[in-house]
């Protein structure tokens, strides 16, 4: 059966038995211990909230696959795999890659680990890797209305950049209705400006920046979130913890001067 331990043997004997007595000469053959384990794991996140993950797990295929068909990943709470809850399904031989879908609870999780899958059994002992969990949300934002007619908006939203900007390649602002959630206008897409903090945006981000109209006092909040990508091609996530700006009600709910 699957996870025989070897010992100190090297020979398996057969041996034919009658009603009565055992074969007391054998046939014996050496047998080949497989191994067949994955290295170099991978994993960036780039879901940029707190306790969240998001991104691709690649691994090195072993070195010995011939009884391999596939891999397994989970993420587990300690190394080895202790607490396991598995990543997507079974990876068929020839990839070496699965993606973590962006906001999976990150929860008591600290390894992501990889085995490797014969026609008889997953392996025991598994590939590990530590997971480190990144987290980019902008601080300070600010947004000094210039635009003296009630109930329209204009001039410049600034904000410090997040610590760890590993992994963000632009900012998403929009104007939103409550905190969290509900309804969203995106009203600006900023590009990265590594030289210069606070980074500014404009309201709007093109036309007459002296005048933004908010649509009759739907808006009351200024949400501004870091966005990071998946591949050279594809936009991935931002982070759903941003920085607000906001009192009640319109128009005074951004600073007029």
């Amino acid at each position: 059966p699957a996870d025989t331990l070897v010992g100190s043997g090297a020979f398996i004997q057969l041996y034919t038995s009658s009603a009565t007595v055992e074969h007391s000469t054998p046939t014996s053959f050496m047998f080949y211990d497989a191994f067949a384990s994955v290295s170099d794991i991978e994993f960036i996140d780039k879901d940029l909230d707190q306790s969240e993950l998001g991104g691709d797990v690649t691994w090195m295929e072993p070195r010995h696959s011939a009884r391999v068909e596939g891999y397994m990943v989970y993420l587990a709470v300690a190394e080895y795999g202790f607490g396991r809850s598995q990543v997507g399904a079974m990876i068929k031989f020839g990839s070496n890659s699965t993606p973590v879908l962006p906001e999976t609870a990150l929860d008591t999780f600290t390894h992501i680990v990889v085995y490797t899958l014969s026609s008889l059994a997953e392996q025991t002992t598994p590939g590990t890797l530590q997971v480190h969990d990144r987290f980019a949300s902008v601080s300070n934002v600010s947004f000094p209305d210039y635009d003296l007619d009630r109930t329209e908006l204009g001039g410049e939203v600034s904000w410090v950049a997040p610590e760890d900007m590993s992994q963000v390649t632009r900012y998403l602002v929009y104007m939103a209705e409550p905190i969290f959630g509900g309804q969203e206008f995106l009203s600006g897409n900023v590009s990265l400006n590594s030289s210069r903090s606070p980074t500014p945006f404009l309201v709007p981000e093109s036309g007459d920046a002296e005048t933004f109209s908010d649509d009759g006092d739907a808006y009351n909040f200024l949400n501004v979130t870091p966005f990071a990508n998946m591949s050279d091609d594809s936009e991935f996530n931002r982070t759903w913890i941003p920085r607000l700006l906001s009192s009640d009600p319109l128009p005074a709910s951004f600073t007029r001067v």
